[in-house]
């Protein structure tokens, strides 16, 4: 199917092609030159070729965006590559693409404009040097295409739309670890259970998605490449798992201390060789939506998927009454939040 295209003349360089034609025309009836005649022919059929060219490639073009990996760290500085498959021999000197930056964990975004050649039947790369300042799941989009014709007396406009999404996850760097020895004095046993939501679980396998399979089981990077729903199975097990509550505050900066600090913990808790279920809430889904890793790979994709969900539905002032309602098998837990301007890690009872 074509692209909706938008046309548009620029008056300045036509009115100066045609007054370089006419004085060609006029030179060559004074001089007879059969040089100047050729040119006269040579500057009858270019605008035609130029024209028609460009058409042709706005509807055919093809852009593509992608990053250099799917998960960085905060303040890492990643590529973001612009491809642009060209199958016709014709070129462009000039193609602006507008580019559109969202953090859809936040919910900001920016714009900005980006301009490349496009080279004669072949693919042309545009790479983009990015440095996120926040974390989050970071979408690159192509929303609009500007492309010019060779001469530069036209250009036309037409939508585009290709993405490609980045997680940003917390970056320790040189920081110092976390003593979690007074943690785990007070670490929550949690047993097997036919509560809802109370079964310690390992991943079994891995199958197609069937109607009524829980929506954070499912494997969204293999989901992805196979463009079918899969799920992971799960099989239940006993034994102990710290239990970590992610209370997501109202301010930008909080939010982020408080996700850098449930990251280092859990970090710390995975080195010691401690199964972690954070738990974190979901406004949408009106539950805690629960995140379990044994493994630092684990815990990327869990932050991954936490951040599918924007943080304003991340907020709730009484996470402590619905966990009690939600979870009343559970003694104790640790939670991570923010109070008095910094943030707190506590141990606390669930009586």
């Amino acid at each position: 199917m074509k692209r909706k295209k938008q046309i548009k003349i620029r008056p300045f360089r036509i009115i100066s092609y045609l007054l370089l034609y006419l004085t060609d025309i006029v030179f060559y009836i004074i001089l007879r030159s059969y040089f100047l005649g050729l040119a006269a022919v040579i500057m009858t059929v270019c605008p035609l070729l130029s024209v028609t060219g460009l058409l042709f490639l706005v509807d055919r073009i093809q852009s593509v965006i992608r990053s250099s990996q799917e998960t960085a760290e905060r303040e890492q500085v990643l590529l973001v590559e612009l491809l642009l498959e060209n199958p016709l021999w014709y070129s462009a000197l000039d193609c602006r693409i507008r580019l559109r930056t969202e953090n859809l964990f936040y919910g900001t975004s920016s714009m900005t404009t980006v301009s490349m050649p496009v080279k004669m039947h072949g693919e042309s790369v545009l790479q983009l040097p990015v440095q996120a300042k926040n974390l989050g799941r970071i979408r690159f989009q192509c929303e609009h295409l500007r492309i010019q014709d060779i001469l530069g007396m036209v250009y036309c406009e037409t939508g585009i739309h290709t993405e490609c999404d980045v997680c940003i996850i917390p970056d320790l760097g040189e920081s110092e670890g976390i003593e979690i020895t007074g943690f785990l004095s007070g670490a929550a046993e949690t047993k097997e259970s036919q509560s809802k939501g109370s079964d310690f679980a390992e991943v079994s396998d891995i199958r197609e998605y069937i109607p009524g399979d829980r929506i954070r089981d499912i494997h969204w990077k293999l989901s992805a490449r196979q463009e079918i729903w899969m799920v992971k199975e799960r099989i239940a097990v006993a034994g102990n798992e710290i239990v970590m509550l992610a209370e997501i505050p109202f301010q930008k900066q909080q939010t982020e201390l408080i996700l850098e600090m449930v990251y280092r913990l859990c970090r710390e808790l995975i080195v010691e060789n401690l199964p972690v279920c954070l738990l974190c809430w979901n406004q949408t889904l009106y539950e805690f939506e629960e995140y379990r890793f044994c493994t630092i790979q684990d815990l990327d994709e869990a932050f991954c998927d936490l951040f599918r969900t924007p943080v304003s539905r991340r907020r709730n002032e009484k996470l402590e009454v619905y966990l009690k309602n939600c979870y009343p098998f559970l003694s104790s837990y640790l939670v991570v939040r923010e109070q008095d301007g910094t943030v707190q890690v506590e141990m606390l009872g669930n009586d």
